[in-house]
């Protein structure tokens, strides 16, 4: 009898793992694919139209569209051959041990931040008090920008340094040999950097964009790009959320002790999510009162529209890996046998990908703006027929401090 039972969990665990094995390749490809494409038709876009010279928002949006593409060429596609094809480069070549995960930490702890300070511009574009509005400005943006890739480059450096491709047991293994760093790195920029800390801020800023835009027809009009903008940064943070909450959670559940309950899931998870939401819904709050208090710029319009786009996906993709994260602290201590054990790692191959959904969603959250999908039919026209049409831009548009 007990022969039975342990051959119907062996079949068992293999259509699960065949099953999970599909749906992990499906997901990946269709993250790749669509991913890789739009953020080639962003840059096209953002290139033609020219707004992230004069725009705080839009500049961190361009820089991000070629952080994301990096994350995707690089991390994804060595994902897929990692779990759909069991070809694990980091376990062939040292090299490539040591920059890999150095390289896509630099860009992934980066796209973070630029998404964080796109929730801040788009909270200070749509305020209603000018003092804060004109603190959003271009000369600032590109110092922001420049300071943050080179902080998180410098911050990198042990990593390459500890980073190394050893052989235990007579397996080849790409671990960290410090132990020291390797619980900073989890502990610190796993959980708190790269994934509590920014869904709190998002969380925070988007909900006070949302609250601006709910107030701000009664003050002053926001221009048609500025709302875009806001538009597509608020989506562009559920995204986040939406992808990256089940990372989040299979990171915590992976690491977590007792002692860093409040830190892994206070810190890491539940705190950046709760901030982008909370901004994210103030921001569409003052954007559903804006024009009985003031006139935006086309811009700021586009800009927060786009904001608060891109915070919707942030909260989507991670919220359920926040889930998980929550459900796997509470089972830390709790007996399992195989088959749950097996399930639990395929729910966590599967996240990996998942995760993955931020980097390839942007394009997608900023296509809900409709004046982007105008400037994107123009762009693509021009650049498929040759065609030239000549756009002329009101004075509000040429600032990146008026509105």
């Amino acid at each position: 009898m007990s022969s039975n039972n342990n051959t119907s969990i062996s079949l068992a665990i293999i259509q699960l793992q065949t099953a999970f094995r599909y749906s992990s390749l499906i997901l990946g490809f269709i993250l790749l694919i669509g991913g890789v494409l739009g953020n080639i038709l962003n840059i096209i876009l953002f290139i033609k139209v020219g707004n992230y010279k004069n725009n705080a928002c839009s500049l961190y949006m361009f820089i991000r569209t070629f952080l994301d593409l990096y994350i995707l060429l690089t991390g994804l596609t060595t994902r897929i051959l990692t779990t759909g094809f069991q070809m694990d480069f980091t376990l062939m070549n040292r090299i490539w041990c040591k920059t890999r995960s150095g390289f896509l930490d630099i860009t992934i702890i980066s796209t973070y931040t630029l998404i964080c300070l796109q929730a801040i511009d788009a909270f200070m574009c749509s305020s209603p008090s000018v003092v804060v509005r004109q603190k959003s400005n271009i000369r600032i943006a590109r110092y922001l920008v420049i300071g943050t890739l080179c902080f998180w480059c410098i911050h990198e450096i042990p990593y390459f340094i500890f980073q190394d491709l050893v052989i235990i047991g007579g397996t080849p293994m790409c671990l960290t040999t410090n132990t020291i760093y390797a619980q900073y790195h989890i502990y610190v920029v796993s959980l708190g950097i790269v994934t509590i800390s920014p869904i709190t801020m998002i969380s925070i800023f988007g909900f006070l964009t949302v609250r601006h835009m709910k107030t701000i027809a009664v003050t002053r009009t926001l221009s048609s790009l500025t709302r875009q903008t806001i538009s597509m940064v608020l989506f562009q943070i559920f995204a986040v959320l939406v992808f990256n909450g089940p990372f989040t959670a299979w990171t915590i559940y992976s690491y977590a002790q007792y002692h860093i309950y409040v830190v892994s899931l206070g810190i890491v998870t539940i705190s950046p999510i709760t901030m982008i939401s909370i901004f994210g819904f103030l921001t569409v709050r003052h954007m559903k009162t804006i024009a009985v208090t003031r006139t935006l710029s086309s811009l700021t319009r586009q800009t927060i529209s786009m904001v608060l786009f891109q915070i919707f996906a942030v909260l989507v993709f991670n919220g359920p890996f926040t889930a998980w994260t929550i459900y796997s602290l509470s089972t830390t201590n709790a007996v399992k046998d195989t088959y749950r054990r097996t399930v639990e790692q395929l729910i966590t191959s599967f996240a990996a990908n998942y995760a993955y959904g931020p980097y390839a969603s942007s394009f997608y959250c900023y296509c809900l703006s409709k004046r982007f999908r105008n400037q994107l039919l123009a762009s693509l026209k021009e650049l498929v027929c040759g065609t030239h049409t000549n756009q002329v831009f009101p004075n509000t548009q040429r600032s990146g401090t008026r509105t």
